[in-house]
């Protein structure tokens, strides 16, 4: 008995499941026996991620041809390329002039804020926004420590053990 091979429409078109539910479940039994008709699925599977069903890729797909001469004829010479910049420079890279003047403006800008009390200003207020928050005494960290404790033990379940009764 020979075994029909599918073409590359049928599998498209099992792909976008607009095909009969009786035919693509023939469809499906077939490819877990032919190596050929698994080889043309794959085939259309990856040109229907591409989004294209003729094999080529999507983009050569929406590509004019003369697309790459024209991208080509409008780039300019290599050599007006490198005399247009600074050569000396790689790409990318900031001059250590401008960095220099980033660090000194960042500096002088911090010294100003300092000595005007900026910062201890904005110190204070912190300090007694935390103290209003705390009823405006400081609470220590054992006593935070003891209150969870204290919750999770009210949290665990109390069993009824007699004395003497060890058990659980």
């Amino acid at each position: 008995m020979t075994e029909r091979h599918y073409e590359a429409a049928a599998w498209l078109n099992y792909i976008q499941e607009s095909l009969p539910l009786n035919e693509a479940e023939t469809m499906e039994t077939h490819l877990y026996t032919c190596d050929a008709c698994m080889s043309i699925y794959l085939d259309v599977m990856e040109g229907e991620a591409d989004g294209v069903s003729g094999g080529e890729s999507a983009v050569e797909a929406e590509l004019p041809d003369h697309f790459t001469d024209r991208v080509m004829a409008s780039l300019p010479e290599p050599a007006a390329v490198l005399n247009a910049g600074n050569v000396s420079r790689k790409p990318g890279s900031v001059p250590r002039r401008s960095t220099w003047l980033h660090y000194t403006v960042a500096a002088a800008i911090t010294l100003l804020l300092m000595s005007s009390g900026v910062f201890q200003q904005l110190l204070q207020r912190t300090e007694h926004v935390s103290d209003e928050l705390s009823g405006g005494r400081p609470v220590s960290v054992t006593q935070k420590i003891m209150k969870k404790a204290a919750v999770v033990l009210d949290e665990l379940p109390v069993k009824d053990l007699r004395k003497g009764d060890l058990r659980p």
